[in-house]
Protein backbone atom coordinates (compact mmCIF):
# COMPACT_ATOMS: atom_id res chain seq x y z
CA UNK A 1 0.00 0.00 0.00
CA UNK A 2 1.40 3.40 -0.96
CA UNK A 3 2.19 5.71 1.61
CA UNK A 4 2.16 9.55 1.67
CA UNK A 5 5.75 10.86 2.08
CA UNK A 6 4.63 14.09 3.31
CA UNK A 7 1.96 13.29 5.85
CA UNK A 8 2.68 9.48 7.19
CA UNK A 9 0.96 9.07 10.10
CA UNK A 10 -1.70 11.98 9.64
CA UNK A 11 -5.49 11.16 9.65
CA UNK A 12 -5.95 11.32 6.32
CA UNK A 13 -2.79 9.00 5.30
CA UNK A 14 -4.41 6.55 7.89
CA UNK A 15 -7.72 6.69 6.41
CA UNK A 16 -6.50 6.21 2.96
CA UNK A 17 -4.24 3.54 3.62
CA UNK A 18 -7.12 1.80 5.11
CA UNK A 19 -9.70 2.75 2.26
CA UNK A 20 -6.70 0.57 0.57
CA UNK A 21 -6.53 -2.17 2.45
CA UNK A 22 -9.98 -2.37 2.72
CA UNK A 23 -10.10 -3.33 -1.40
CA UNK A 24 -7.14 -6.13 -1.12
CA UNK A 25 -8.67 -9.24 -1.64
CA UNK A 26 -8.14 -11.92 0.64
CA UNK A 27 -7.87 -15.44 -0.96
CA UNK A 28 -10.58 -17.52 1.57
CA UNK A 29 -9.63 -19.79 4.02
CA UNK A 30 -9.59 -23.55 2.99
CA UNK A 31 -8.70 -25.90 5.82
CA UNK A 32 -5.79 -28.75 4.89
CA UNK A 33 -6.54 -31.75 7.01
CA UNK A 34 -3.16 -32.68 6.50
CA UNK A 35 -1.84 -29.65 7.50
CA UNK A 36 -4.07 -29.51 10.62
CA UNK A 37 -2.97 -32.87 12.34
CA UNK A 38 0.46 -31.55 11.21
CA UNK A 39 0.22 -28.30 13.64
CA UNK A 40 -1.56 -30.64 15.95
CA UNK A 41 1.03 -32.89 16.32
CA UNK A 42 3.46 -30.19 16.56
CA UNK A 43 1.47 -28.15 19.29
CA UNK A 44 1.27 -31.48 21.40
CA UNK A 45 4.92 -31.98 21.22
CA UNK A 46 5.01 -27.79 22.18
CA UNK A 47 2.45 -28.64 25.43
CA UNK A 48 4.42 -31.93 26.46
CA UNK A 49 6.35 -29.87 29.32
CA UNK A 50 3.37 -26.71 29.76
CA UNK A 51 0.09 -27.43 28.81
CA UNK A 52 -0.42 -23.33 29.12
CA UNK A 53 2.83 -22.72 26.83
CA UNK A 54 1.53 -20.69 23.72
CA UNK A 55 3.13 -22.18 20.29
CA UNK A 56 4.60 -19.54 17.87
CA UNK A 57 5.54 -20.23 14.26
CA UNK A 58 8.52 -18.21 13.43
CA UNK A 59 10.06 -17.94 9.90
CA UNK A 60 13.34 -19.75 9.45
CA UNK A 61 16.46 -17.19 9.09
CA UNK A 62 16.86 -18.54 5.71
CA UNK A 63 13.52 -17.70 4.76
CA UNK A 64 13.73 -14.11 6.42
CA UNK A 65 16.83 -13.54 3.94
CA UNK A 66 15.24 -14.87 1.27
CA UNK A 67 12.45 -12.34 1.67
CA UNK A 68 14.62 -9.37 2.38
CA UNK A 69 16.00 -9.98 -1.13
CA UNK A 70 12.98 -10.34 -2.96
CA UNK A 71 12.60 -6.98 -1.54
CA UNK A 72 15.59 -5.56 -2.38
CA UNK A 73 15.30 -7.28 -6.12
CA UNK A 74 11.06 -5.73 -6.46
CA UNK A 75 12.83 -2.18 -5.74
CA UNK A 76 15.73 -1.95 -8.07
CA UNK A 77 15.31 -5.04 -10.46
CA UNK A 78 18.68 -6.33 -11.13
CA UNK A 79 20.31 -7.24 -7.70
CA UNK A 80 23.86 -6.16 -9.57
CA UNK A 81 22.31 -2.51 -9.84
CA UNK A 82 21.38 -2.73 -6.42
CA UNK A 83 24.30 -0.15 -5.70
CA UNK A 84 23.96 2.52 -7.64
CA UNK A 85 19.98 2.97 -7.90
CA UNK A 86 19.58 2.27 -3.80
CA UNK A 87 21.99 4.93 -2.40
CA UNK A 88 22.28 5.56 1.29
CA UNK A 89 23.11 9.22 2.74
CA UNK A 90 23.51 9.75 6.07
CA UNK A 91 21.43 10.99 8.69
CA UNK A 92 21.39 12.55 11.99
CA UNK A 93 19.17 10.95 14.51
CA UNK A 94 16.16 12.57 15.19
CA UNK A 95 13.10 10.51 17.06
CA UNK A 96 10.61 13.11 17.78
CA UNK A 97 10.15 14.08 13.56
CA UNK A 98 8.27 11.08 12.72
CA UNK A 99 8.02 11.83 9.26
CA UNK A 100 11.87 11.10 8.88
CA UNK A 101 11.20 7.32 9.41
CA UNK A 102 13.92 6.91 11.75
CA UNK A 103 12.02 5.14 14.87
CA UNK A 104 10.45 2.50 12.05
CA UNK A 105 14.29 1.81 10.58
CA UNK A 106 15.12 1.06 14.54
CA UNK A 107 11.70 -0.29 15.07
CA UNK A 108 12.57 -2.84 12.22
CA UNK A 109 15.98 -3.23 13.09
CA UNK A 110 14.93 -4.02 16.90
CA UNK A 111 12.42 -6.62 16.01
CA UNK A 112 14.87 -8.39 13.82
CA UNK A 113 17.42 -8.44 16.29
CA UNK A 114 14.97 -10.17 18.80
CA UNK A 115 13.71 -12.42 16.27
CA UNK A 116 17.58 -13.72 15.67
CA UNK A 117 18.38 -13.89 19.48
CA UNK A 118 14.49 -15.02 20.51
CA UNK A 119 13.52 -12.10 22.75
CA UNK A 120 10.43 -10.44 23.13
CA UNK A 121 9.80 -8.15 20.01
CA UNK A 122 9.20 -4.38 20.87
CA UNK A 123 6.31 -2.90 19.27
CA UNK A 124 6.66 1.19 17.81
CA UNK A 125 6.28 3.21 20.84
CA UNK A 126 8.31 1.04 23.01
CA UNK A 127 11.19 1.59 20.49
CA UNK A 128 10.68 5.29 20.08
CA UNK A 129 10.72 5.77 24.03
CA UNK A 130 13.71 4.15 24.89
CA UNK A 131 15.37 5.12 21.85
CA UNK A 132 15.08 8.81 23.37
CA UNK A 133 16.85 7.30 26.83
CA UNK A 134 20.11 6.20 25.09
CA UNK A 135 23.32 8.45 26.22
CA UNK A 136 25.66 8.51 23.80
CA UNK A 137 28.34 9.39 26.19
CA UNK A 138 28.29 5.65 27.34
CA UNK A 139 29.62 4.17 23.60
CA UNK A 140 32.62 6.84 24.33
CA UNK A 141 33.19 5.72 27.51
CA UNK A 142 33.17 1.83 26.29
CA UNK A 143 35.56 2.15 23.69
CA UNK A 144 37.82 3.90 25.42
CA UNK A 145 37.88 1.61 28.22
CA UNK A 146 38.28 -1.15 25.46
CA UNK A 147 41.53 0.85 23.60
CA UNK A 148 42.85 1.15 27.30
CA UNK A 149 42.26 -2.79 27.98
CA UNK A 150 44.04 -3.52 24.70
CA UNK A 151 47.09 -1.42 25.31
CA UNK A 152 47.38 -3.29 28.78
CA UNK A 153 47.25 -6.46 27.21
CA UNK A 154 49.87 -5.70 24.49
CA UNK A 155 52.12 -4.91 27.31
CA UNK A 156 51.11 -8.25 29.11
CA UNK A 157 51.78 -9.86 25.74
CA UNK A 158 55.21 -8.23 25.48
CA UNK A 159 55.87 -9.30 28.75
CA UNK A 160 57.02 -5.75 30.05
CA UNK A 161 57.78 -4.76 34.06
CA UNK A 162 55.02 -3.79 36.15
CA UNK A 163 56.56 -0.51 36.55
CA UNK A 164 55.03 0.07 32.98
CA UNK A 165 51.61 -1.12 33.21
CA UNK A 166 49.44 1.89 33.83
CA UNK A 167 45.69 1.52 36.37
CA UNK A 168 43.77 4.42 34.36
CA UNK A 169 40.60 6.18 35.68
CA UNK A 170 37.86 7.57 33.27
CA UNK A 171 35.48 10.48 33.87
CA UNK A 172 33.64 11.61 30.93
CA UNK A 173 31.58 14.02 32.80
CA UNK A 174 33.98 16.02 34.06
CA UNK A 175 35.91 15.22 31.71
CA UNK A 176 39.24 13.76 33.20
CA UNK A 177 41.92 10.60 32.76
CA UNK A 178 44.10 10.00 35.14
CA UNK A 179 46.44 6.80 35.61
CA UNK A 180 48.79 5.09 38.14
CA UNK A 181 51.14 2.78 37.87
CA UNK A 182 49.65 -0.71 39.79
CA UNK A 183 51.49 -2.70 42.79
CA UNK A 184 52.38 -6.18 42.54
CA UNK A 185 50.00 -9.10 43.80
CA UNK A 186 50.41 -10.00 47.64
CA UNK A 187 53.16 -12.87 47.94
CA UNK A 188 51.99 -15.40 51.04
CA UNK A 189 55.03 -17.42 51.95
CA UNK A 190 53.31 -20.84 52.61
CA UNK A 191 56.39 -22.98 53.49
CA UNK A 192 60.00 -21.33 53.34
CA UNK A 193 59.94 -23.03 49.56
CA UNK A 194 56.44 -22.05 48.57
CA UNK A 195 54.34 -18.98 47.70
CA UNK A 196 51.70 -18.12 46.08
CA UNK A 197 49.56 -14.95 44.73
CA UNK A 198 46.19 -13.76 44.08
CA UNK A 199 46.54 -14.88 41.03
CA UNK A 200 47.81 -18.31 41.52
CA UNK A 201 45.77 -21.18 40.90
CA UNK A 202 47.13 -24.79 41.70
CA UNK A 203 45.88 -27.58 38.82
CA UNK A 204 45.25 -31.02 39.08
CA UNK A 205 44.90 -33.27 35.98
CA UNK A 206 43.38 -36.53 37.27
CA UNK A 207 44.25 -37.65 33.42
CA UNK A 208 48.15 -37.91 34.42
CA UNK A 209 47.56 -38.58 38.27
CA UNK A 210 45.67 -41.75 37.90
CA UNK A 211 46.40 -42.74 41.40
CA UNK A 212 44.14 -40.10 42.69
CA UNK A 213 40.95 -41.70 43.48
CA UNK A 214 39.04 -40.00 46.12
CA UNK A 215 39.61 -37.46 49.26
CA UNK A 216 42.43 -39.54 50.79
CA UNK A 217 44.58 -40.08 47.49
CA UNK A 218 44.47 -36.09 47.17
CA UNK A 219 45.48 -35.05 50.25
CA UNK A 220 47.90 -37.16 49.90
CA UNK A 221 49.16 -35.96 46.78
CA UNK A 222 48.68 -32.09 48.43
CA UNK A 223 50.49 -32.95 51.36
CA UNK A 224 53.63 -33.97 49.65
CA UNK A 225 53.45 -31.19 47.36
CA UNK A 226 52.77 -28.67 49.95
CA UNK A 227 54.44 -30.14 52.82
CA UNK A 228 51.35 -28.89 54.27
CA UNK A 229 48.53 -30.97 56.24
CA UNK A 230 45.33 -30.09 54.63
CA UNK A 231 42.12 -29.29 56.70
CA UNK A 232 38.75 -28.50 55.35
CA UNK A 233 37.32 -29.24 51.28
CA UNK A 234 34.68 -26.78 50.39
CA UNK A 235 33.18 -26.67 46.77
CA UNK A 236 31.67 -22.95 46.18
CA UNK A 237 29.94 -22.71 49.81
CA UNK A 238 29.08 -26.22 49.95
CA UNK A 239 31.24 -28.21 52.66
CA UNK A 240 32.75 -31.06 51.39
CA UNK A 241 34.80 -32.47 54.14
CA UNK A 242 35.09 -30.86 57.36
CA UNK A 243 37.80 -31.45 59.90
CA UNK A 244 36.83 -30.40 63.26
CA UNK A 245 33.28 -32.50 62.49
CA UNK A 246 34.88 -35.70 60.95
CA UNK A 247 37.67 -35.91 63.67
CA UNK A 248 35.31 -36.51 66.68
CA UNK A 249 35.14 -39.60 68.26
CA UNK A 250 31.82 -40.97 67.23
CA UNK A 251 32.66 -39.82 63.15
CA UNK A 252 35.38 -42.38 62.29
CA UNK A 253 33.61 -44.84 60.44
CA UNK A 254 31.98 -41.71 58.64
CA UNK A 255 35.21 -40.01 57.91
CA UNK A 256 36.86 -43.63 56.66
CA UNK A 257 33.54 -44.37 53.80
CA UNK A 258 34.01 -39.99 53.32
CA UNK A 259 37.89 -40.16 52.92
CA UNK A 260 37.78 -43.49 50.63
CA UNK A 261 34.78 -42.89 48.65
CA UNK A 262 34.91 -42.14 44.59
CA UNK A 263 36.35 -38.73 44.05
CA UNK A 264 33.48 -37.96 41.47
CA UNK A 265 30.82 -39.18 43.92
CA UNK A 266 31.95 -37.31 46.70
CA UNK A 267 31.98 -34.06 44.92
CA UNK A 268 28.53 -34.64 42.97
CA UNK A 269 30.75 -34.60 39.24
CA UNK A 270 27.88 -35.80 36.48
CA UNK A 271 29.58 -34.34 32.90
CA UNK A 272 32.25 -31.25 34.09
CA UNK A 273 35.20 -31.40 33.04
CA UNK A 274 36.59 -29.68 36.10
CA UNK A 275 35.60 -28.39 39.13
CA UNK A 276 37.38 -26.09 41.71
CA UNK A 277 37.84 -26.43 45.25
CA UNK A 278 38.75 -24.19 48.51
CA UNK A 279 41.15 -26.63 50.59
CA UNK A 280 42.74 -25.47 53.82
CA UNK A 281 45.94 -26.20 55.02
CA UNK A 282 47.81 -26.03 58.38
CA UNK A 283 51.28 -27.18 60.18
CA UNK A 284 52.76 -27.91 63.22
CA UNK A 285 54.66 -24.32 63.01
CA UNK A 286 51.36 -23.14 62.30
CA UNK A 287 49.54 -24.73 65.35
CA UNK A 288 52.31 -23.90 67.84
CA UNK A 289 51.99 -20.09 66.62
CA UNK A 290 48.56 -19.96 67.33
CA UNK A 291 46.28 -22.71 68.68
CA UNK A 292 43.13 -20.98 67.80
CA UNK A 293 43.59 -19.85 64.31
CA UNK A 294 46.32 -22.23 62.45
CA UNK A 295 44.73 -21.86 59.05
CA UNK A 296 47.46 -20.77 56.57
CA UNK A 297 46.48 -17.96 54.91
CA UNK A 298 47.04 -17.41 51.07
CA UNK A 299 46.43 -20.66 49.93
CA UNK A 300 45.19 -20.63 45.87
CA UNK A 301 42.06 -22.04 44.47
CA UNK A 302 42.61 -26.14 43.40
CA UNK A 303 41.30 -27.14 40.15
CA UNK A 304 40.75 -30.38 39.37
CA UNK A 305 40.42 -31.69 35.34
CA UNK A 306 39.07 -34.59 34.98
CA UNK A 307 40.39 -36.99 31.83
CA UNK A 308 37.32 -35.88 30.04
CA UNK A 309 38.26 -32.75 29.48
CA UNK A 310 40.83 -33.68 27.02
Amino acid sequence: VPIDRKAPRSDYAKLDIAIQAAKVKVKAFVQSDKKAQALKEQGDKGNAGNENKQLTFELSKEDIAKNILALVKQRAGDLAKAASILKCLPQEFEKDEDENYHVDALFAMTNCRASNYKLEPMDWITVKLKAGRIIPALATTTSAIAALQTIELVKLIAGVSIEDHKNSFLNLSIPILTQSEPSAAPIHKLTPKLTASLWDRWEIDLGLYDDITNLATLFNHLKAFTTLDPLDCMRGNTGIYVSALMNLPNKKNEQLLLLKQPLKETLGIRNQSFVDLTITFTSQEAKLKDPKDFTIKGVPLIRLIFPNAK
